[in-house]
C-alpha cells in the first residue's frame, strides 16, 4: 500500500498543472485526488486503531510503534489541508488552482515519503518475528476494509485504486496484489470494478493489467 500511495501522489503532482488546461477533465482528476487522500487517511486510522496496538501486543513491547505514530503526525496537517481544498473544489466552493494544489502537495510530500520508506523495515522485522500471527490479522483487516459498504474503502473504490497504482512489473510483480488475494477477485477487480469509474483511474500510473503507462496530463520536463 505504501508504494500505491506514493505512486498515486506522484501521479497527482505530475498532472496537477496541465489538468488546468482541460476544464472538462478536472472533476475526474479531483475525484482521483479525493480517493487517494481519503484512502490514505483511512489507512492511517486503521493502522492506529487496529494494526499498531495488535503488533505491540503480539511483540510484547508497549510503545513499539511510536515512531510510526509520529510519522503520521509529521504530515497530518498537510494531508488535512490537501483534503479540505479538494473537498471545496468538488463542492464548487473554490475554483481549481494548480498553483495551490501543487504548493499543498509539496508542503507535506517529503515528510510523507520519509515515513513511507522508514516504516517498511520496522514492519518487515516484525513480520519475521510474528509470522503467521501477523499475516492472519493483516488478511482479516484487509477483508474487513474491502467489504465495508459505507466508505470509500469498499471494493468498487479501494481495489481499483490499488490496481491503478500498483506496478505489476516492479520486482517481477511480487507485490502487485495483497497477500492471499484470490485470483478470481483479481479478475473481478480488473474487468468489473475497474471499468465502473475508469474516468477516475485513467489518472493512475498503470493500466488495468498493471502495466506502466503515460499519464494523460503529466507535466513536461
Amino acid at each position: 500500500m505504501h508504494n500505491a500511495f506514493t505512486r498515486g501522489l506522484t501521479s497527482i503532482h505530475l498532472q496537477c498543472v496541465n489538468i488546468e488546461t482541460s476544464p472538462k477533465d478536472i472533476p475526474d482528476f479531483v475525484a482521483f485526488c479525493e480517493i487517494w487522500g481519503e484512502l490514505l487517511q483511512d489507512h492511517h486510522e486503521t493502522e492506529e486503531a487496529d494494526v499498531f496496538p495488535f503488533l505491540e501486543e503480539g511483540a510484547g513491547v508497549p510503545g513499539l510503534m511510536k515512531s510510526s505514530f509520529e510519522g503520521h503526525r509529521a504530515f497530518d496537517a498537510g494531508l488535512a489541508e490537501f483534503m479540505t481544498y479538494i473537498w471545496k473544489v468538488e463542492a464548487g466552493e473554490e475554483k481549481y488552482s494548480s498553483h495551490k494544489l501543487k504548493a499543498v502537495i509539496e508542503s507535506f510530500a517529503p515528510a510523507m515519503h520519509e515515513h513511507m520508506v522508514n516504516e517498511i523495515p520496522a514492519l518487515l522485522a516484525l513480520d519475521s518475528r510474528l509470522g503467521e500471527y501477523w499475516k492472519k490479522k493483516a488478511a482479516e483487516i484487509f477483508a474487513k476494509k474491502s467489504a465495508d459498504p459505507t466508505t470509500k474503502t469498499c471494493k468498487v473504490i479501494m481495489l481499483p485504486f490499488v490496481l491503478t497504482c500498483t506496478d505489476a512489473t516492479f520486482e517481477d510483480g511480487v507485490h502487485q496484489w495483497p497477500p492471499n488475494f484470490p485470483w478470481i477477485a483479481k479478475m473481478i477487480t480488473r474487468y468489473y470494478y475497474f471499468p465502473q469509474h475508469g474516468n477516475w483511474w485513467r489518472f493512475g500510473p498503470v493500466d488495468a493489467a498493471g502495466q506502466p503507462r503515460e499519464l494523460p496530463f503529466a507535466k513536461a520536463g
